[in-house]
């Protein structure tokens, strides 16, 4: 979620729910724990959002996607953007983000994203009418798979788009095989190296 190097300080959110994730909610404070990375490949359409300046930006994140949204709402406000967020806290109670996002001058619009694997009607019309009354740079999407291509789909190529790269990765180089997103006729892309639009992510490619 946020680095400060001046104190050494990795800012992360865990969810907890299988055995290894309890692993980690066990240890404690002073305790050591091994992190493996960086992986440098966790958003797609990177080069959208460094054009991004002096403009409006729209960030959509859903639960645990408000992690991996914060480095990209840090550099849209860097680049000068006046940045709309639209958070859908998912199954968390609370936004978890909420301090992070106060160090930003930023306007947060709760709504319901996506119900039984469609975008709802609350989202459309607000993306809609942010796109209508303002001239839209980028469009930002932070959460599951079928949300950032249901977002993809409803915008289609108005405007641009980036998002989270949720794949799997493990060696970092392409070669283990663990972040590969299968696709029509057999083609296969890793995902731990691929810096792509992502419409070409989404394009072809098997999602059952």
């Amino acid at each position: 979620m946020d680095v400060n190097t001046e104190i050494n300080n990795i800012c992360v959110a865990v969810d907890i729910k299988g055995t290894k994730t309890k692993k980690i909610e066990d240890i404690q404070i002073g305790e050591d724990i091994l992190v493996k990375g960086p992986f440098w490949n966790g958003v797609l359409g990177l080069k959208h959002i460094l054009n991004a300046k002096n403009g409006n930006s729209i960030v959509i994140s859903r639960g645990i996607g408000m992690a991996p949204m914060m480095p990209v709402v840090k550099k849209l406000c860097a680049n000068g953007n006046k940045v709309t967020i639209i958070l859908d806290s998912g199954n968390y109670k609370d936004i978890f983000v909420k301090e992070l996002l106060e160090l930003y001058d930023v306007e947060i619009i709760q709504c319901s994203t996506l119900i039984e694997g469609e975008i709802t009607e609350e989202l459309k019309k607000l993306i809609s009418k942010l796109i209508r009354e303002n001239d839209i740079n980028l469009i930002h999407c932070s959460g599951a798979d079928i949300l950032i291509y249901r977002i993809l789909q409803y915008i289609g190529e108005d405007v641009m788009y980036s998002c989270s790269n949720n794949a799997k990765m493990c060696c970092g180089e392409g070669a283990c095989g663990a972040c590969i997103l299968s696709y029509k006729g057999d083609k296969i892309r890793r995902m731990c190296k691929l810096q792509v639009d992502p419409k070409y992510v989404f394009e072809r490619r098997r999602l059952i």
